[in-house]
């Protein structure tokens, strides 16, 4: 008998720790580590604006243009926040923000969620509200970059309002 419990106690393990290997196999962690910001940028607007587009679409006037030294390296920490209103019969609103090289090649910042990310939800009777996201990149090399956020409307959201925000953009030292 103290076999058989030995057994299935070792079966429940093994099946507890599949289930958590598994679980975990299908999330990202991105850990980062610098020092300090030698170089700041913010960026305010308290003109609402709305965005209506599937698509990933600039927000207006919510960009940074940064510049990493000659020979040196550089991660971006770029946390945004805004009065939002996200309006539709279901679905959510996504927000996120992207970098662009001197080359023009785009890339999303950290953690890359795509429209994944609901910055606010379609609720009825949800009214504005203050939202935030955060977000890093890699260790940058030296050059000219455009740091810029962009909004979606996402499964049956039609529109978000976009209002009083504000974007802070700090480049990190390795």
């Amino acid at each position: 008998m103290r076999k058989h419990l030995k057994r299935i106690a070792i079966f429940g393990g093994v099946l507890v720790a599949g289930i958590l290997v598994g679980t975990a196999a299908t999330a990202v962690v991105t850990t980062r580590f610098g020092s300090i910001a030698d170089q700041h940028y913010f960026q305010h607007d308290t003109n609402a604006a709305w965005y209506n587009s599937g698509a990933f679409t600039n927000v207006h006037n919510a960009v940074a243009f940064v510049r990493v030294p000659r020979g040196e390296t550089r991660m971006i920490d770029a946390p945004f926040a805004a009065e939002s209103l996200c309006e539709g019969a279901a679905g959510y609103c996504s927000v996120r923000i992207i970098v662009t090289d001197r080359f023009g090649n785009q890339t999303e910042l950290d953690p890359q969620s795509g429209f994944d990310f609901a910055f606010d939800t379609a609720a009825s009777g949800d009214g504005w509200e203050s939202h935030a996201i955060e977000r890093t990149s890699d260790q940058l090399t030296s050059g000219r970059y455009r740091v810029r956020v962009q909004a979606a409307v996402v499964g049956g959201a039609n529109r978000l309002r976009l209002d009083d925000w504000s974007l802070a953009v700090a480049l990190i030292n390795p």
